[in-house]
């Protein structure tokens, strides 16, 4: 584990749009060893790719003017019964990033109602 992985945590401030802009907060404020590790890919890193140009295919539209004072995002996926359609998928070496590693974002993932599968 890093030295910076050790230390306590400040709760992080989420003011980014899109990944891109996680990804610098993570550049930022990680070891390079540990961002490198988290933003490569395996072998030739082909599906890494594949996945980043999928990414562009699709958009966001912005609905001005409309009542957004009760939004419902839960969806029911492949049985479960979930708060938004976000899922949290296995990964490894979260100790390079915070000190409570696995346990910690199976946690976080589910004070949130997100599955960690």
């Amino acid at each position: 584990m890093s030295d910076k992985a050790k230390e306590s945590t400040p709760p992080l401030k989420f003011d980014f749009l899109n990944l891109i802009e996680v990804e610098e907060k993570a550049k930022a404020l990680l070891p390079k060893m540990a961002f490198d590790y988290y933003r490569g890919g395996s072998g030739s890193e082909h599906a890494l790719a594949e996945n980043r140009s999928a990414y562009q295919l699709y958009n966001i539209l912005p609905r001005m003017l409309v009542d957004v004072s009760n939004i419902d995002t839960s969806i029911t996926l492949f049985g479960m019964d979930m708060k938004m359609p976000v899922m949290v998928a296995p990964m490894a070496m979260h100790g390079m990033a915070h000190a409570d590693r696995e346990i910690g974002t199976a946690r976080a993932a589910a004070s949130k109602g997100i599955p960690f599968r």
